[in-house]
């Protein structure tokens, strides 16, 4: 019975791992998304050096 409950656990952890990771993979890609859109530029370019304030929000 107790392997049952540790596979539980573990299995229960990594769900809410993997949705913590979907969920920072979909906020990263919507703030990249909505800041090429409202700058007209992909960030996957270069970044000009005035732009380091949305790196931060990024980071975030």
């Amino acid at each position: 019975m107790q392997r049952t409950k540790i596979n539980l656990t573990t299995l229960f952890l990594g769900i809410i791992a993997l949705m913590l990771s979907i969920i920072v993979i979909y906020t990263t890609v919507g703030l990249v998304v909505a800041n090429s859109i409202t700058t007209g530029e992909i960030i996957c370019e270069p970044v000009p050096p005035e732009n380091d304030d949305i790196t931060f929000i990024i980071e975030d």
